[in-house]
């Protein structure tokens, strides 16, 4: 009980703090923000990220690979080893102050790249990723909206994003899939299916396997 309980507080809340921007009282300390100017990092093949709150964007760039961010209220740390970016935000011990509109994070990739592998999870805020090549991927987004624009896949793509809208567009020509939206619909293309817990399917030779769960919101995918 003590479980089911926590967890409706966790959705309640999280659905307050994306519906209103991501931002509970208005006070940030000075202290409470790090902020990094665009820096230039070693090169990179794997992303792992797991982020409280904050906006990601993963972005092309014409030759770099850097990263930049301003976070609220939380301890970020990244590192590129062993040809893995990791990035971890985790907020500070207190439930006081939340903010995603000023916080962000952007990872800049160099627009001819083909990454391996892109692991990304994040509490609350929105995600957007763009004009990429990867392998693998797998994003998870507990609240916030979620925008793939011009993905190329070549192996398995996995989305799960519990409230928030889904925008996925891939260059893929083809592709196998799994689209589930429990409330809100779905989009594949230029089919609509409208109702409760929508699953759509397809299954083909060509492309990767795209699997996407969303609990609530709609859900638009391209191919």
């Amino acid at each position: 009980m003590k479980k089911i309980i926590t967890t409706v507080l966790m959705v309640v809340l999280g659905t307050m703090v994306w519906a209103t921007g991501c931002s509970i009282e208005p006070f940030t300390p000075e202290d409470s923000v790090r902020k990094l100017d665009k820096t230039t990092i070693d090169s990179f093949s794997n992303i792992e990220m797991d982020i409280d709150v904050s906006e990601i964007d993963i972005i092309p760039t014409s030759d770099e690979f850097a990263i930049e961010y301003n976070i609220v209220n939380q301890d970020i740390d990244y590192s590129v080893k062993d040809d893995v970016l990791t990035v971890d935000a985790t907020k500070f011990d207190s439930w006081g102050h939340i903010d995603c509109k000023d916080s962000y994070i952007k990872i800049y990739v160099p627009e001819n790249s083909e990454l391996t592998n892109i692991d990304c999870t994040c509490d609350v805020g929105r995600i957007n990723i763009s004009d990429l090549v990867a392998d693998t991927g797998t994003i998870d987004s507990s609240v916030g909206d979620l925008n793939l624009d011009n993905i190329l896949v070549n192996t398995n793509l996995k989305i799960k994003n519990s409230v928030g809208a889904t925008d996925v567009s891939l260059a893929n020509s083809d592709c196998s899939y799994n689209v589930s939206s429990s409330v809100g619909g779905i989009r594949i293309n230029d089919n609509s299916y409208s109702g409760l817990d929508v699953n759509m399917n397809h299954k083909s030779d060509n492309g990767p396997k795209v699997t996407i769960d969303n609990s609530t919101g709609h859900v638009d995918f391209d191919y």
